[in-house]
């Protein structure tokens, strides 16, 4: 429970201590913390308890407490502000957190965005399929709405694309696929990131029209997808990849994934 203060109280382990030994002690203390976050049970915003109470708490030393902040803030899980008083901040997994893995692994691995945008253009068109089959009111309203703001930000390339990528992800997501929801939200972060370059690259007048053609594909989509017309609207969507990725091609031609994030 909470303490009055809005502290987070972390939970001991059964026999009230870790009885932790080095050299793992840290990862040990670590890992309990970090199920307490994962199972909901130290939430977002929450502050872990001070220094000295945690230590007491787990009967570890300070060296051992402090390796083990570390390891949950260089994972993004705990945030602690130097100079302070307060005890760490909690934060739930996030997908921008694990995208910036994500990003740095195919770096070292030389994937190409192409490689990228062809495991998109084989997953999503499926995915369209599906979601057909299922689509309710609600879904399709969902995604009315989320193209009324695209329209509304054609003219920021930044918040346009935030957007377009939430489209992408929210077809996964109400398509009923939580794990592939992920997936697709970590590649749809890379992806965002190069359209919005290629799109500062473009003149006005150019840029405009690509993506007033490109939204009339999604409101087509979107169309297919209320009249449950599956293998239309899967059909449509192949094709919408094909001709999209040949003209981001030619917009902005990056070899690899490091490209699009050099100067970010």
């Amino acid at each position: 429970m909470k303490k009055a203060n809005n502290e987070k109280v972390a939970s001991r382990p059964p026999n009230h201590r870790l009885a932790l030994k080095a050299p793992r002690a840290a990862e040990l203390l670590a890992g309990h913390l970090r199920q307490q976050i994962i199972r909901g049970e130290l939430k977002e915003g929450d502050r872990l308890p001070k220094e000295q109470d945690l230590m007491e708490a787990f009967g570890v030393s300070r060296s051992t407490f402090r390796e083990a902040f570390l390891l949950l803030e260089a994972e993004g899980l705990i945030s602690v502000l130097q100079g302070t008083r307060q005890g760490a901040l909690v934060h739930r997994p996030s997908v921008e957190a694990a995208s910036r893995q994500v990003n740095f692994i195919m770096q070292a691995r030389n994937v190409t965005l192409d490689d990228v945008y062809l495991s998109l253009a084989l997953i999503e068109p499926a995915v369209i399929h599906r979601l057909a089959e299922r689509a309710t009111k609600a879904d399709i309203a969902a995604l009315r709405a989320q193209i009324k703001e695209m329209y509304q930000h054609l003219d920021d390339d930044h918040e346009y694309g935030l957007r377009a990528g939430q489209f992408h992800r929210t077809l996964v997501e109400r398509a009923g696929l939580v794990s592939l929801t992920v997936l697709m939200e970590l590649l749809t972060h890379l992806v965002g990131a190069y359209v919005e370059g290629a799109s500062s690259a473009l003149p006005p007048a150019d840029n405009k029209t690509g993506k007033l053609r490109v939204m009339r594909t999604r409101e087509k989509l979107v169309d297919l997808l209320e009249q449950r017309d599956a293998d239309a609207a899967e059909a449509l969507w192949k094709k919408y990849f094909e001709i999209t990725r040949e003209v981001m091609a030619r917009w902005q031609p990056a070899k690899a994934v490091q490209d699009v994030y050099r100067h970010r």
